[in-house]
């Protein structure tokens, strides 16, 4: 099970990703869950929404309320070897006219994904348009072989297809499937 600090920061990745707003409300002092919350601001209110949360006058909650279109709080606890979440939705985005969809609605799974830890086993399988072989270097190395055994039942013959070469180039594109060198070493 990932640290309280690893989740929230998937969180915190996921948030960012998709343009939304990240806020860590409260952290238990334990470790043992925190409090988040997450909005969405439409993207010509970015620089209100900044300026109501430096304070000073403008930071009123009214004028907060209506700078956000959409709000949850989630709070992550324990529950025994996972993190459990629960989704208390304090701003909906209900605009039946024009039949929008909600922003943050369409970002749950990928929340909820970051809240259950990555599943090295299958990690690689998440990752799209990859070769074969490619695929089956990243399952290697998450399973945690290691360079040189993953290089010799492959024998790559160009120096920028190395083993470590298609690590770092997979990994920069998709960090979430793909263990760092710590990970790899821990494992």
């Amino acid at each position: 099970m990932n640290t309280l600090e690893q989740v929230l920061a998937d969180v915190e990745s996921v948030v960012k990703k998709k343009d939304l707003k990240y806020h860590l409300d409260a952290k238990f002092e334990d470790s043992s869950g925190a409090r988040v919350i997450i909005r969405w601001v439409k993207p010509f209110n970015n620089i209100i929404y900044t300026h109501m949360l430096m304070g000073g006058i403008s930071n009123s909650p009214k004028g907060l309320a209506e700078v956000i279109e959409e709000e949850v709080v989630i709070e992550i606890t324990t529950d025994d070897d996972k993190w459990a979440d629960e989704w208390n939705w304090t701003k909906h985005l209900t605009d039946k006219e024009t039949n929008k969809e909600s922003v943050l609605r369409s970002s749950i799974l990928e929340i909820q994904d970051a809240l259950k830890g990555t599943d090295w086993l299958l990690a690689h399988t998440k990752i799209k348009n990859l070769s074969d072989r490619d695929r089956t270097i990243i399952k290697m190395w998450n399973e945690g072989r290691g360079q040189r055994e993953i290089g010799e039942s492959f024998t790559p013959q160009l120096e920028e297809k190395t083993v470590a070469n298609i690590i770092f180039r997979i990994r920069k594109s998709n960090p979430k499937y793909v263990k760092t060198r710590e990970e790899h070493h821990n494992s």
